[in-house]
């Protein structure tokens, strides 16, 4: 399998990317979160009714009970009226926690990681 070829108008420029790495990573505390690993197969299942589902909406959190790594990244659907579809009186939220933060499960060799990037955090 191979990625697109073509590009998106949402995708950025290595070189923005790497501005917008290295400003938050200055802005933020030594050990922050630098990014989420996503399991792609969950992201599928959250998209899988195209006919309902619109978008995906981000929501940040901290889980307390974690204190190495506490930071949380919640994934809703969202209709094309930009309305979170979460469940509030079912079984099922709709509310999805399948992601990883970074640290620990950073790639350290991603042109993206502040490891690779000139003047970051090397140490980890």
């Amino acid at each position: 399998m191979s990625l697109p070829t073509s590009r998106s108008v949402y995708e950025v420029s290595l070189t923005d990317a790497q501005k917008w790495v290295t400003t938050y990573v200055k802005d933020k505390k030594v050990d922050c979160v630098r990014g989420f690993l996503i399991d792609a197969d969950e992201l599928r299942y959250i998209l899988k009714d195209t006919s309902v589902v619109k978008y995906v909406r981000v929501y940040f959190g901290a889980d307390e009970s974690y204190p190495e790594h506490p930071e949380k990244l919640m994934l809703v659907p969202v209709n094309g009226m930009g309305i979170d579809l979460i469940d509030t009186k079912g079984p099922n939220s709709h509310i999805f926690d399948f992601t990883l933060p970074c640290h620990p499960t950073c790639d350290r060799t991603s042109p993206l990681s502040p490891y690779t990037i000139a003047g970051q955090d090397k140490d980890g």
